[in-house]
């Protein structure tokens, strides 16, 4: 590993990289990532869809793809499973704003961690794979890549990008045009938008036969400290609060924090979008074996 990736990803080596991938290989062998129906998708020969298996109906399922011959020979409403053939487009969409780098630079490494990690392994398994760096606008892009370049690649355009100081803003939507139809999509960041992005996943989400949410949260994203007036201050929009703090206050901080994360999972529920939430108090590892291999809990 050549010493730009020695700086992006501290804790990332590529001897345990090589490691989880050949895990994730055998886990995903026979078994690739199924399109249920949630999202409109071609059938036409050689788009890289082909039929898997059936499984009953669920509300939410595109009736185009029920199977009605299997409906009636097994008196149960079947829809039909695909699965991509071979390899197909990622795009890992890290969120590079101000905000990714507050209030510690703790969320900034687990993300860079997780968008290295990912990276290696989709392309370890045959996919090929971009970095979409974005905050008001795309700051950082590299072309799909394979192999040990193709990796590379993202490592270096991970290491040339920090968080700013502040200005800005986080808007995921701009990645949308580098974004191959029908791909698949990876949205990496801590949501922290009045709206926790939702329009701009949903777009996507309509775009890609797969998007992801990974939400990197940081238990002191909410931590108030002291007591008396104060002035908060929005490091990307530049606003400015004046407030009375007390224990009240700093309790309904953490209440509204929880519940705009708790929107957030439930937005992606509505609209198929798998929901992953990296604490950084978990390792890369944890994340992504308990978190998206091994889905639980947290798991849309």
């Amino acid at each position: 590993m050549d010493a730009a990736a020695l700086t992006i990803a501290a804790g990332l080596d590529e001897g345990e990289l090589r490691r989880h991938a050949a895990i994730m290989a055998r886990l995903f062998a026979g078994r690739p990532l199924l399109v249920h129906g949630h999202h409109p998708h071609s059938r036409r020969a050689g788009d890289g869809i082909e039929f898997l298996d059936h499984r009953a109906y669920q509300p939410g399922d595109n009736l185009r793809d029920v199977d009605w011959l299997a409906t009636l020979r097994t008196g149960r409403t079947q829809v039909r499973r695909y699965r991509l053939e071979a390899s197909s487009d990622w795009t890992l969409c890290l969120d590079c704003s101000a905000s990714m780098g507050l209030p510690s630079a703790a969320k900034w490494r687990l993300a860079t961690q997780l968008t290295a990690a990912l990276a290696y392994i989709l392309i370890h398994l045959g996919h090929r794979v971009r970095l979409a760096l974005f905050a008001d606008s795309v700051r950082g892009l590299t072309a799909f890549g394979r192999g040990h370049g193709g990796y590379m690649a993202i490592v270096r355009e991970l290491d040339r990008n920090r968080p700013p100081d502040g200005g800005g803003d986080s808007v995921p939507g701009r990645c949308i045009p580098y974004i191959t139809g029908g791909g698949q999509a990876i949205v990496i960041s801590d949501f922290l938008t009045d709206d926790a992005m939702h329009t701009d996943l949903a777009r996507i989400a309509a775009r890609t036969v797969h998007t992801r949410a990974i939400q990197v949260v940081d238990g002191d994203d909410c931590l108030v400290t002291g007591t008396g007036e104060t002035t908060l201050f929005d490091i990307e929009s530049g606003a400015e609060l004046v407030v009375t703090v007390d224990a009240a206050a700093a309790a309904a901080v953490g209440s509204r924090l929880d519940q705009h994360r708790a929107g957030l999972q439930r937005h992606c529920e509505r609209h198929a979008i798998g929901y992953t939430r990296a604490d950084v108090a978990q390792t890369w590892q944890q994340i992504l074996l308990d978190g998206i291999v091994r889905p639980g809990t947290h798991d849309a």
